[in-house]
């Protein structure tokens, strides 16, 4: 593991979970240093840090942590997540972008007179797997939603996430529709600190109406496809 990465490891435990009593800081460095040197092509990339102090909120044992989160990320793919230029947070950026066209048209459209992307305030939701929402939990007790979102995600996979991500934009709707550009991004950054996203009422809500979230395994190969076929299209343009 290289001194580059040990130290933004470092840096990023030092301002995570400071209010927690059950994530210690010792341990959550313990842990990502571990899995960084386990994991040689990843290593470690910002946003890790929070998936990993959920896992240790959960299991409370750094190596039961350890293995959850390695087995984690090799079961869902996520290696493309945390490597160089990210490749799998740009393809999401994509697939969201494009369920939010089909299924919220008038989000959409909104979205686009503004000049805004999933890219702008969705980062976090998929980097994270939600877990961000940790950093402002109190009493060390995990939200109810951001419990029930992993739960469909051991389910489901990354169908899960989209369709979380989806539930959020569309239960804000009523409060960025007709705001300019730099109020909607407030608005996204500020939710996941704000009590609605902690209520038990929130988590009962998204588990009413996941089912009624129109996305499949099918429509997202569908749009992974898609996406390939215009990276790949860009790339001949470029030669």
């Amino acid at each position: 593991m290289s001194t580059t990465i040990e130290t933004l490891i470092q840096l990023d435990v030092q301002r995570s979970f400071q209010c927690s009593k059950i994530i210690k800081q010792e341990a959550l460095l313990s842990l990502l240093k571990v899995y960084a040197q386990t994991n040689v092509e990843v290593q470690y990339c910002q946003g890790m840090n929070f998936i990993a102090g959920f896992v240790l909120l959960l299991s409370k044992d750094e190596e039961l942590a350890f293995k959850f989160m390695y087995c984690f990320i090799e079961k869902y793919k996520m290696q493309n997540l945390f490597v160089q230029n990210v490749p799998l947070l740009k393809k999401s950026f994509y697939v969201l972008d494009r369920l939010i066209s089909s299924l919220y048209p008038d989000i959409s459209d909104f979205f686009r007179t503004k000049g805004i992307s999933s890219s702008f305030f969705a980062s976090n939701w998929i980097m994270t797997l939600f877990a961000q929402s940790t950093q402002y939990i109190k009493n060390d007790v995990p939200t109810p939603f951001l419990m029930k979102v992993w739960d469909y995600l051991l389910l489901d996979g990354w169908k899960a996430i989209f369709k979380a991500a989806l539930f959020i934009i569309n239960e804000m709707k009523e409060k960025f529709i007709g705001a300019q550009f730099d109020k909607v991004i407030s608005l996204f950054s500020d939710f996941t600190k704000t009590k609605h996203l902690h209520d038990e009422s929130t988590a009962k809500k998204f588990q009413e109406n996941y089912k009624k979230i129109k996305v499949t395994n099918t429509t997202l190969e569908i749009l992974t496809k898609e996406y390939s076929d215009m990276y790949k299209d860009v790339i001949e343009c470029l030669k």
